[in-house]
């Protein structure tokens, strides 16, 4: 008899064939092996190398979506996070690459990551992003003013629109003079959470929900998802109520975040979170007929803030 062939199974053979197509510089071909490799063995290994041709071909913002299945595989690798990076600034997401590498410096220093060098890149970019466009600021200025009429929650594809291509400084800017100024609920908290995670650490004047400009220490502020406020908050309803019935715990705790954000970075909430919390499941219970409004009476205060709330959100529906 004789000998048995043993045959490389499709994922090895996918690869080599990839590899084979990177070797004479078709990406294009390679990309169509990983993507089939990809299939049977959806990887980290194996995405880095689509993440490659896609770099190759031009399709960096295809390739960043991609890397979401395994950001914190990216996260952990040296050369993954050099190559979000550079598909971040091919792609003009200057903001963006700024807000990584803070991230990355506060959560988790990599030795093999030259920060330095990334920032110096940045900044470099940056400058020759306002060189060859002087009217950057200008032309974001007018979106950032038509975000702000309309008065909603800013759409993902939106925020890329007014982001891309712009810079750190042109940013800072642009949030400096019109944070005073700006009326849409939305708006402001998400330009507020933009400068944390891009590391900015000023004071900076800001118009609160009642149009009182209110001088901001950004230094001092976290970010919502981290706030100890809406922590305690969440803990609360989790502690005393969540037993008690789940599914309206969860329907509490939505609209505690969704209001939380919307104040943020002013959160009167922080003045007595678990009151704040009760209020919102005493208000759920008298809706259902499982408690009397005469329950609601010592929240009088808390119930007129939410009501402003609502009636800011009612737009939306």
């Amino acid at each position: 008899m004789g000998e048995t062939i043993l045959f490389p199974d499709d994922q090895h053979r996918l690869l080599k064939l990839g590899e084979k197509a990177l070797a004479k510089d078709d990406f294009q071909q390679a990309l169509q092996y990983f993507e089939d490799c990809y299939q049977i063995a959806p990887e980290y290994t194996v995405q880095k190398r689509i993440l490659f041709c896609l770099e190759k071909l031009g399709a960096y913002r295809q390739g960043l979506t991609m890397a979401q299945d395994h950001q914190e595989a990216y996260d952990r690798d040296p050369e993954g996070v050099d190559q979000l990076l550079r598909l971040y600034l091919l792609d003009q997401q200057y903001l963006t690459a700024r807000s990584y590498l803070v991230a990355l410096e506060k959560v988790q220093p990599l030795v093999a990551v030259d920060f330095s060098q990334w920032r110096h890149q940045l900044e470099h970019l940056e400058t020759s992003q306002l060189f060859y466009d002087p009217d950057l600021a200008t032309i974001k200025r007018e979106v950032l003013r038509k975000l702000d009429e309309q008065g909603l929650p800013v759409a993902a594809p939106a925020w890329e629109n007014f982001t891309n291509g712009l810079t750190f400084n042109c940013f800072v800017s642009l949030c400096s003079d019109l944070l005073p100024k700006i009326n849409n609920p939305f708006l402001r908290p998400r330009l507020v959470e933009e400068l944390l995670k891009l590391g900015y650490q000023e004071t900076i004047l800001i118009k609160n929900l009642e149009g009182v400009l209110v001088e901001v220490s950004l230094a001092e502020e976290v970010l919502p998802a981290d706030s100890p406020v809406l922590a305690e908050m969440l803990s609360y309803l989790e502690e005393v109520h969540g037993q008690e019935d789940p599914v309206m715990a969860a329907a509490v705790a939505s609209e505690v975040r969704a209001h939380f954000a919307m104040t943020f970075p002013f959160s009167p909430q922080a003045e007595n979170p678990e009151a704040w919390s009760e209020s919102y499941w005493l208000e759920y219970q008298v809706a259902m007929g499982q408690a009397d409004m005469a329950a609601l009476l010592p929240f009088n205060a808390i119930q007129a803030y939410k009501q402003r709330l609502r009636e800011k959100m009612q737009g939306l529906y």
